[in-house]
């Protein structure tokens, strides 16, 4: 099997270890960057230099350990499946697209809504393409405004900053609405799209 991020899921005691680590305090989580060195894939990344003892670096392997967790409840063997079934170049590009969105995240809520779009990925819940969508979105939003998204299941025509950033990160679209006149209604005019619902739903699914 191919070394990377994905492997990590499958292979329960480096996922563990990734999730111990991440636990971690900075200045204490430097000291454990030789032990990263003996971890398949992440363990390249360090002794090539991509992953170093810097913050930016440290809090990645955080945020890696945070989206690994998410899919621990489902069994090795279906995670296993879904690798396997998966093209060598939709992998490759889907684990490189992913690692850059988690290296770039700055809040460690991402890496967990991230996580959870991931197993439902594995779940074939989503397709490719789909998952990359979600991903890319969540990196791109403030993250506390998804929180928001129910409030677009039908139109909303107040245009906020809310409404601004939701429709800046692909998760609401706008709509041509008119009054009885036939005049456009001036507005944000503002609904969900089909990324947004994929992410609502989710949320929904994982909340508590």
């Amino acid at each position: 099997m191919e070394e990377d991020i994905f492997s990590l899921s499958v292979y329960k005691k480096q996922s563990e270890f990734v999730k111990w680590a991440s636990s971690l305090e900075v200045d204490v989580a430097s000291d454990i960057m030789d032990v990263l060195t003996d971890i398949p894939w992440l363990g390249d990344l360090v002794k090539l230099g991509r992953v170093g003892k810097g913050f930016l670096d440290l809090q990645f392997v955080k945020k890696m350990g945070l989206f690994l967790q998410q899919s621990e409840v489902i069994a090795d063997e279906k995670k296993e499946e879904f690798l396997s079934s998966l093209d060598p170049k939709d992998r490759k590009r889907m684990y490189e697209y992913l690692v850059h969105l988690l290296y770039t995240a700055e809040e460690d809520r991402k890496a967990i809504i991230m996580g959870m779009v991931y197993r439902d990925r594995i779940m074939n819940n989503i397709d490719n393409d789909m998952f990359l969508r979600l991903c890319s979105a969540i990196n791109k939003v403030y993250i506390s405004d998804v929180d928001k998204l129910g409030n677009y299941v039908n139109v909303n025509y107040t245009s906020d900053y809310i409404a601004n950033n939701l429709y800046s990160a692909g998760l609401l679209q706008l709509t041509r609405s008119e009054n009885v006149d036939g005049t456009l209604i001036i507005g944000g005019n503002f609904i969900i799209n089909e990324v947004g619902r994929e992410l609502l739903r989710i949320l929904k699914e994982n909340k508590g």
